[in-house]
Order: C-alpha cells, then sequence, then structure tokens
C-alpha cells in the first residue's frame, strides 16, 4: 500500500483563485517617433505604448502561426498588434488595421516586438543583448 503524503494545504490555489486572478503582466514602452510634437530635447515627453502579456490562447496562436510562411512575413506586426492594450486592457488595433500598421516605423516595431517577446516568454533579455550589444 503506498501512503500518502500528508501536507498542509493552505499554500494550494483554487480553481477560483486562478480563474480569477489578474495575471496578465504588461509593460509601458516610450515610443518618441509615434507622439505627436516630440522633438528630442523638447518640451514634449515621449508617450507610451502599454504591451500587455497574451493569454495562453493567444501564446499558442501566434506560435502556430510561425509555421505558416505567409503569415510569418507579418509575425512582428501581429505580435504588437495583438499585445498592444489600453489602459482598460482593451487591444488598440483590430485586425482589419494590419495593412496599416505595416506601413508605420520599422524600427519602432523592432524595439516593441522585442520587449512582446520577453514579455511573453518566447525571448529572454539575453537575447536582447547579443542583438543590440547590451543596451536598453
Amino acid at each position: 500500500m503506498v501512503e500518502k503524503k500528508q501536507e498542509a494545504t493552505a499554500g494550494l490555489l483554487t480553481a477560483e483563485d486562478i480563474l480569477g486572478s489578474d495575471d496578465l503582466d504588461y509593460v509601458d514602452v516610450p515610443v518618441p517617433e509615434w507622439t505627436p510634437g516630440y522633438t528630442p530635447g523638447g518640451k514634449t515627453k515621449p508617450r507610451m505604448i502599454r504591451l500587455q502579456v497574451m493569454s495562453a490562447n493567444q501564446a499558442m496562436g501566434f506560435a502556430a502561426e510561425q509555421k505558416d510562411d505567409a503569415k510569418r512575413r507579418a509575425a512582428m506586426i501581429r505580435l504588437v498588434r495583438d499585445c498592444a492594450v489600453n489602459e482598460a486592457g482593451e487591444r488598440l488595433f483590430t485586425t482589419d488595421q494590419l495593412d496599416v500598421l505595416l506601413e508605420k516605423n520599422f524600427r519602432v516595431f523592432q524595439l516593441l516586438q522585442d520587449r512582446a517577446m520577453v514579455l511573453n516568454g518566447f525571448a529572454t533579455d539575453d537575447d536582447d543583448d547579443d542583438d543590440e550589444g547590451g543596451n536598453d
């Protein structure tokens, strides 16, 4: 007969704890290129874009899309589109706005993609150091 180890369960989560948790972290990233009236050294400070971690469903869908060559082409833009949220956690961009976003500054999307990849666990901060010479 196998004996079960008796342990205190006070530290165990319940389904209600997990389902009721607000576990979608975010990071605010300054984007001077998209800030109206911004000039380096000027009075206007760069405004931020909020990137929120994807839900498990979104992240699995994004990972699956990486196997499709046609969808992988715009993966950087879709990642940012899907992670960019307002203060209430609602997406800033709709699926239909992808073509318009494809016309925006590529360097901004590189920065935002790097931050979103780390935020979602697809990359580590160390990966960014290799690409950017360790400067953040």
